[in-house]
């Protein structure tokens, strides 16, 4: 599994929503994930979760 592939679940099963639900898919966006760009992790995300997501 990649870093990235583990970052989306683990937001997702967080948060109960999809990533990048609220932004136009398209070719900007896949840019912006190249580069970097990720999910806030929310203020709910247990502290054990949000240190493993910031790790990858």
């Amino acid at each position: 599994m990649k870093y990235m592939d583990f970052n989306m679940i683990m937001w997702e099963l967080t948060t109960g929503s999809k990533s990048y639900a609220n932004i136009e898919h398209n070719v900007e966006l896949i840019y912006e994930i190249i580069d970097g760009k990720r999910p806030e992790i929310t203020n709910d995300t247990p502290e054990c979760f949000a240190n493993l997501m910031r790790k990858f």
